[in-house]
């Protein structure tokens, strides 16, 4: 084993990329999939109870367009989620591979490095977008029942 400072920095940040790909493939994906699943189910099945519902929902049409739109907004935090997922996926490929001849080599290059922190800012600043997503998906179903509760 090296006792080379850079070598071991490189090793511990393999051993940490190891680990955040294995959380962000599992983890976040369960979470991602849960989520989306449920969202797509209360509002789908809101606006197919409103539909079934015959006297209720003659000349009604708001509680359907609530169900529906709370099932878009959940398919577009999918979208947004699958498209985080691939990109978060390939930036820590690559920080794998970089480090990983690090470790070999002992050289670091902070051109690569400062360019690594860049994309993993422009990666995450629209991490807020899929959970806003779930978010609207939510009160679009509460509205929904809001809705059908009052005859709108």
């Amino acid at each position: 084993m090296s006792d080379n400072p850079i070598i071991l920095r490189a090793r511990r940040a393999t051993e940490r990329i190891d680990k955040q790909a294995a959380f962000v493939s599992t983890e976040y994906g369960t979470i991602s999939r849960w989520l989306t699943a449920s969202l797509f189910a209360l509002n789908g099945g809101g606006a197919a109870a409103f539909l079934n519902a015959r006297e209720a929902a003659k000349g009604h049409i708001l509680p359907v367009i609530l169900f529906g739109a709370g099932v878009i907004f959940a398919m577009f935090g999918a979208m947004v989620v699958q498209e985080m997922y691939g990109r978060l996926a390939e930036l820590l490929r690559h920080q794998d591979a970089y480090w990983s001849r690090v470790a070999i080599t002992g050289r670091r290059l902070r051109w690569a490095e400062a360019k690594f922190r860049a994309s993993r800012r422009r990666r995450y600043r629209c991490a807020w977008l899929a959970p806003m997503l779930g978010w609207v998906s939510g009160a679009l179903f509460l509205s929904g029942l809001i809705a059908s509760a009052r005859g709108w």
